[in-house]
C-alpha cells in the first residue's frame, strides 16, 4: 500500500467513526429542545417544578447558569404582557430563562405611495397590471406580508389575522370597508403543479398580490430568520404561532428556495393615507390581536364618518 492510498484510507477511517456519533448527537440536541416543554404538558399539575419562561430581572440574569432554568410554582409569578396574543399565561413558563433580549432592530416605516404590486389571480396567474401602494388603501388595509405560502407557520399566521379581521369588520358588503391583503414574494407551484398560492388561499380569506421588489418587507426591517432567532421575543413569537397550529391544524411544505423562506414578514394596519396605525415584525414578540381589531374598527368608523361629511 501506498502512502498515498494509506493516507486516504486512515481519512476515510476518521470520518467513518465521526458519521456513526452524528445520530447520537441528533438525538441528545433534540433530548434537550424537548424535555423543557414535556415537562410542563405531560402532567403539568402534578410536576414540582416547571420549566420558567417568564422574563428575568437583568441583575438576576447571572445566577442563571444554563440555558433553561427550573423554577417552582411560587417564582413564576411574573405576569406576561397584556396583550391579547391568544397565549395561555401558563405556556409562558415553557420558554427559558436564559434566552437573552434581542438586539435593537430597524423599526418598521410605512409604504412608499408609488411601490409596485401585481395581483394573483385565480389559479395563482401574476397580473401584468401594475397595482400601487396608494391603492390598496383607499378605506385603509391589513396588509400581511408572508414569509413563505408554503410554510406553516405563515399559514397559521395569515389564518389568524383572517380571523382577527373578519371580527373586526363581519359585514363583507360594508361601505368603506377596509382591505385585507396578502403580499407574496411570488407565486410557483410544488413538483405535482399545485400552485402555492392557491394553496395558501385555503388560510386566508383577503387578496394576495406579489412584491416584486420587496417593498413591504424592506417597510418592516428586511430582516432574515437568522436575526435574533434565539432570542427571548423570537421565543414568544414561534410559541403563538405554535398555540395557533395546536387549535387548528395547519399542514405545509418546503417549496421554495432558502432566500425566500429566510426573510421575516410581519403584517401592519394603514390607513387611507398609507399611514401605520398598526405593526408586527415578524420574529419579536407576539402579534396583538386585540389591537389589530381595534384599529380596523376605528379605520371603518372613521371611513364612514368622512364620506358622510358634507363639508367639501
Amino acid at each position: 500500500m501506498t502512502p498515498t492510498t494509506r493516507t486516504r484510507e486512515m481519512k476515510r477511517s476518521s470520518v467513518g467513526q465521526r458519521n456513526r456519533y452524528l445520530p447520537l448527537l441528533a438525538v441528545l440536541a433534540l433530548i434537550a429542545g424537548i424535555l423543557p416543554a414535556a415537562l410542563l404538558h405531560l402532567s403539568p399539575g402534578r410536576w414540582p417544578v416547571i420549566p420558567r419562561l417568564v422574563p428575568v430581572a437583568r441583575e438576576a440574569r447571572w445566577k442563571c447558569n444554563t440555558a433553561v432554568r427550573v423554577a417552582s410554582q411560587e417564582d413564576t409569578a411574573i405576569p406576561p404582557a397584556s396583550i391579547d396574543d391568544g397565549i395561555p399565561p401558563e405556556l409562558y413558563r415553557t420558554i427559558p430563562a436564559g434566552l437573552p433580549d434581542m438586539d435593537p432592530v430597524v423599526l418598521p416605516r410605512a409604504l412608499q405611495d408609488t411601490a409596485l404590486f401585481h395581483e394573483v389571480l385565480d389559479g395563482g396567474v401574476v397580473s401584468e397590471e401594475n397595482t400601487y401602494a396608494k391603492d390598496l388603501w383607499a378605506s385603509g388595509a391589513l396588509l400581511v406580508a408572508v414569509r413563505r405560502p408554503g410554510c406553516w407557520m405563515s399559514r397559521e399566521q395569515a389564518k389568524a389575522l383572517s380571523a382577527a379581521f373578519a371580527e373586526a369588520l363581519p359585514e363583507q358588503a360594508a361601505p368603506g370597508r377596509p382591505r385585507l391583503i396578502a403580499i407574496v414574494r411570488n407565486s410557483i407551484a410544488d413538483e405535482e403543479g399545485n400552485n402555492q398560492v392557491e394553496e395558501f388561499r385555503k388560510f386566508f380569506d383577503g387578496e394576495v398580490f406579489v412584491d416584486p421588489y420587496l417593498s413591504i418587507y424592506k417597510a418592516l426591517g428586511d430582516r432574515q430568520y437568522t436575526d435574533g432567532v434565539f432570542h427571548r421575543q423570537a421565543a414568544i413569537w414561534q410559541l403563538q404561532r405554535m398555540v395557533g397550529s395546536w387549535k387548528v391544524k395547519v399542514p405545509g411544505n418546503f417549496v421554495g428556495g432558502p432566500d425566500i423562506a429566510l426573510k421575516f414578514g410581519g403584517c401592519m394596519v394603514v390607513d387611507s393615507t398609507g399611514a401605520l396605525r398598526y405593526a408586527h415584525q415578524e420574529g419579536i414578540g407576539p402579534i396583538d390581536y386585540g389591537a389589530v381589531r381595534r384599529e380596523l374598527i376605528q379605520l371603518r368608523v372613521q371611513s364612514v364618518s368622512t364620506s358622510s361629511d358634507p363639508s367639501p
